[in-house]
């Protein structure tokens, strides 16, 4: 249902796993910052910057892989979109939490509710 992290901290939200080396994730810092992320072969490059994705405490967010059409929806709007033709198959899905501490440097950050399934 929430989300507390430091600025510093953020999240990630991985769409299609296919092994460590290649995947497509995005990650959402405390403060709204965002990019979708991809590796290949090990090799992890940017897809797309969103510029701010709002942070719903006691909301919803939302991030959906259809096709080739990546969203990120807080509530009911959407924040950004990407594009990538890389993983169009199914995957793995999956949620992290890096550096989330809070000011005594404790792990900090919880999530409600989390579901996946096909769009």
């Amino acid at each position: 249902e929430k989300l507390n992290v430091t600025v510093n901290g953020y999240f990630y939200a991985f769409l299609r796993w296919q092994d460590p080396g290649n995947w497509l994730k995005i990650r959402v810092r405390a403060n709204g910052a965002a990019r979708v992320l991809k590796s290949v072969g090990g090799v992890e490059t940017t897809v797309s910057v969103i510029a701010t994705v709002p942070v719903p405490l006691g909301g919803t967010l939302r991030f959906a892989a259809q096709g080739s059409t990546i969203r990120v929806i807080s509530g009911s709007t959407v924040a950004g979109t990407a594009t990538d033709t890389t993983f169009l198959g199914a995957g793995n899905a999956g949620l992290g939490f890096v550096d989330a501490r809070d000011e005594a440097g404790l792990p900090l950050g919880s999530l409600d509710t989390f579901e996946c399934g096909a769009l």
